[in-house]
């Protein structure tokens, strides 16, 4: 249980954590350093899926991949922020059978 209280927004949170996937952009980044930082803060100040923990890890992890000498790649194409469909989702394990006969 504990496992699944850890992961409780992910069960339940995963069309605000693909909103903000979505609408997120790499616009004015240069190389993906920058855009993954920008990317987790998002995901921390504005859809509070991640926690400030969660940003100070993800900066730490960058400080060491530069301590040992990996360069980013620079973004060299952008695919631009989407919307998500808001057409509900029907789970066919709920309907009846007379619901599949109509």
């Amino acid at each position: 249980m504990v496992d699944f209280a850890d992961e409780d927004d992910l069960y339940n949170r995963v069309d605000e954590l693909l909103q903000a996937l979505a609408s997120w952009t790499s616009h004015g980044h240069e190389t993906l350093e920058t855009a993954y930082i920008d990317l987790v803060t998002k995901l921390v100040k504005e859809a509070a899926i991640l926690g400030e923990a969660d940003l100070q890890l993800a900066k730490a992890w960058v400080d060491d991949l530069k301590t040992i000498g990996y360069v980013w790649p620079t973004i060299r194409e952008r695919v631009p922020s989407a919307g998500l469909s808001t057409a509900a989702i029907v789970d066919q394990r709920h309907l009846s059978v007379s619901d599949e006969t109509k």
